[in-house]
């Protein structure tokens, strides 16, 4: 079997880049050829944003979609994917599922946190303000959901009203509903991948305590608590709304 030898400082800038990725929850970047598409050109003002039939997007629905790329699952996966592959050589992950190789992201978290910080107390410090940039996040998310979820149950009762007094057709009221379960298929993926994220912190502060067992890494627990308390508030808010 062939030996694969780590090289610290290249495992560092694979390491560093897809941990940015991963933290900030944004897409890898098109290669400058590429052309830009229209979903990643810049927002006019006069021609709103729409959603994937054309429906033009109310401010807290545009909100959302923005603030929901921070946790976006599909996002995540690749970049735990590649981040792993990339520091490791694709032949170790050859084959492996997500999830298989995902450990190997904690491992690279705080080894990167150990190469940037020299003292074992930053190292924490830097853990700690990652979760509560998170946590920050996952608050304006949490804003957001709440107006799209009220809107949408006015829209809601308001639609099947018209339905039943003859004033729609099936299909609209069909076509209305299915704006409202984009909605919310958006915001369950933000779960997910802020589950993800959590997960992630969880491990690297076992990880990291596991290593440093005399420093106090309480408040680290804390904030991943927080995270995990507005995750269910984020799932509670989605709850609300039962578009069947």
């Amino acid at each position: 079997m062939r030996r694969i030898t780590l090289n610290l400082p290249r495992l560092k800038r694979f390491a560093a880049a897809g941990l940015a990725l991963l933290l900030a929850g944004c897409a890898w970047p098109e290669p400058a050829s590429a052309p830009q598409s229209p979903q990643t050109e810049k927002t006019d003002a006069s021609r709103p944003s729409a959603d994937k039939s054309g429906r033009p997007l109310t401010p807290a629905e545009e909100r959302m979609r923005a603030q929901s790329r921070n946790f976006d699952r599909t996002v995540w996966e690749g970049v735990l994917y590649g981040t792993a592959v990339g520091a490791v050589g694709r032949g170790v992950a050859k084959g492996a599922g997500i999830g298989a190789v995902a450990g190997g992201v904690t491992s690279l978290y705080v080894a990167v946190k150990q190469l940037d910080y020299a003292q074992r107390e930053d190292q924490l410090e830097s853990m700690i303000a990652d979760i509560k940039q998170t946590n920050r996040e996952i608050e304006e998310l949490i804003e957001a959901a709440r107006t799209v979820v009220s809107e949408d149950k006015r829209k809601l009762t308001a639609v099947n009203e018209r339905y039943r007094q003859g004033l729609i057709t099936l299909q609209g009221l069909q076509s209305a509903r299915a704006a409202m379960v984009e909605n919310q298929k958006i915001m369950l993926n933000a779960i997910e991948g802020a589950r993800e994220k959590k997960r992630i912190f969880r491990s690297a502060e076992e990880q990291y305590r596991g290593q440093n067992p005399d420093v106090d890494t309480r408040q680290m627990r804390h904030e991943i608590e927080s995270l995990s308390n507005q995750i269910d508030t984020l799932d509670a808010i989605v709850g609300e709304l039962d578009v069947a």
